[in-house]
């Protein structure tokens, strides 16, 4: 299912457009945008390997949940320098 997520919506710069999972965890679910394309024109795919070692993050820095990277990112970055700013 596409969903659209608008700026206002968002508490980012930027509204955008994504194919939605939907998670189920107990009696909750979740809307996780795995990939998606903003009103800039940034677009980015979430993707994760079983193989494939992940870093821990440095002890006191800030930390973002797998599932909100890909919303978090296109509604605040319009290039693929500014996402790789706001990570830093």
């Amino acid at each position: 299912r596409i969903e659209t997520f608008p700026r206002n919506k968002t508490a980012g710069t930027y509204g955008f457009v994504s194919p939605v999972t939907i998670i189920g965890f107990l009696s909750d679910t979740i809307r996780v945008p795995a990939e998606g394309m903003n009103e800039h024109g940034f677009t980015i795919s979430a993707l994760s390997f079983a193989q494939s070692g992940y870093e821990s993050p440095a002890k006191g820095a800030a930390t973002l949940a797998p599932e909100d990277v890909v919303p978090t990112l296109l509604a605040h970055c319009a290039d693929i320098e500014s996402a790789l700013k706001y990570l830093a």
